[in-house]
C-alpha cells in the first residue's frame, strides 16, 4: 500500500529553508519511506536529496498552488505536510501502510493522523480510530493528514485564495450539534505522527526549539526571531477555540474578543 502514497510539503520561497530541517528530520525518524516526496514553493531551486520540487510560480494563491503541485502527482495517496511540521520521534512504516489499507478497504478519503482536535475513539474499526462528527470544528483541516487526492482536489476547489481561508471555508459545512459523522472522514486518536510545529507567525516556536535541543537535534535558526510569550499566549486563545469551544459558542466569543483588539479570519 505504501506504494500508493506520497508525501507533499507544501511550502513558498520564503519558508524554503525550513524544507532542509523538514527532510532531514523526516530521513531521521520516517526513512523507511522510498515512495515520491514532493516540495512545493514559488520559483527557488533546492536539492533536498531526492525530493521532487514543484515549482509554481508567483501567480495563483495557497490553493491554486496545491492544485498546480496535484496535477503533477500520480500516486492516489497524499501524506499532507508542511515545510514546519517538524517529525520528532520514529513513524513506524506498519502505522501508515495500516492506514492505507484501511482507506482503501473502506473507501476513505481523509484519515487524520494527528488528534487535534482531541477525539477519544473507539469506532466499529479499530479503538484508535474516530469518525469525525458533522459539529466538530477543525475536525477536517489543513494539518497532517493522508487524503485521497480527489478529496484534497475538492477542498482546494472554488476561488484561488490562501490557505487561512482555504481552511475556514471548511468551517462552513460544520453545524452547530451533532447531526452525522462525516463521510469517508476518521481520526487516528494514536497521533501516529509525532509533530512539533516549528514556525508560527513566521517566528520560531521556543517549545519546539527546547524541545529538539532535548533530544539533541540542532539547526541552523536563521535571522528568524523567536516567538514572544506574549503572542504565544495570544496563539494558544485563538488555539482553544479550535479545541474546545462549539460552534455557536466560537462566533459568540470572537464577537466579545474582537472588542479586545483580537483579529480573525472569519467570523465562522
Amino acid at each position: 500500500m505504501i506504494g500508493d502514497l506520497a508525501l507533499l510539503v507544501v511550502s513558498c520561497d520564503a519558508y524554503t529553508k525550513l524544507g532542509t530541517i523538514f527532510f532531514d528530520l523526516q530521513e531521521r525518524f520516517m526513512g523507511w519511506f522510498k515512495g515520491n516526496r514532493y516540495f512545493v514553493n514559488e520559483t527557488l531551486n533546492v536539492d533536498f536529496n531526492g525530493v521532487k520540487v514543484v515549482h509554481v510560480g508567483n501567480d495563483v494563491n495557497w490553493s491554486g498552488k496545491v492544485k498546480k503541485a496535484l496535477d503533477t502527482i500520480p500516486e492516489e495517496y497524499i501524506l499532507f505536510m508542511l515545510e514546519d511540521y517538524f517529525i520528532g520521534q520514529p513513524v513506524k512504516e506498519a502505522d501508515i501502510d495500516n492506514a492505507l489499507k484501511i482507506m482503501h478497504d473502506h473507501n476513505f478519503k481523509y484519515y487524520k493522523i494527528t488528534n487535534i482536535p482531541h477525539l477519544s475513539g473507539g469506532s466499529d474499526i479499530a479503538e484508535y480510530l474516530s469518525y469525525i462528527p458533522s459539529n466538530l470544528r477543525y475536525g477536517i483541516n489543513l494539518q497532517a493528514a493522508i487524503f485521497r487526492k480527489d478529496f484534497l482536489y475538492e477542498v482546494i476547489s472554488g476561488e484561488d485564495r490562501d490557505a487561512w481561508k482555504t481552511e475556514t471555508d471548511l468551517l462552513k459545512n460544520v453545524t452547530d450539534k451533532f447531526e452525522y459523522n462525516i463521510d469517508g472522514c476518521v481520526a487516528d486518536v494514536r497521533n501516529i505522527i509525532d509533530i512539533h510545529n516549528g514556525v508560527i507567525k513566521g517566528m520560531w516556536v521556543p517549545a519546539t526549539i527546547k524541545y529538539f535541543k532535548k533530544i539533541g537535534y540542532t539547526f541552523d535558526m536563521g535571522d528568524r526571531k523567536i516567538l514572544s510569550f506574549k503572542k504565544i499566549i495570544r496563539w494558544k486563545v485563538m488555539v482553544l477555540f479550535k479545541r474546545r469551544l462549539s460552534n455557536s459558542a466560537t462566533k459568540k466569543a470572537k464577537r466579545i474578543l474582537k472588542h479586545f483588539g483580537f483579529k480573525f479570519v472569519s467570523d465562522n
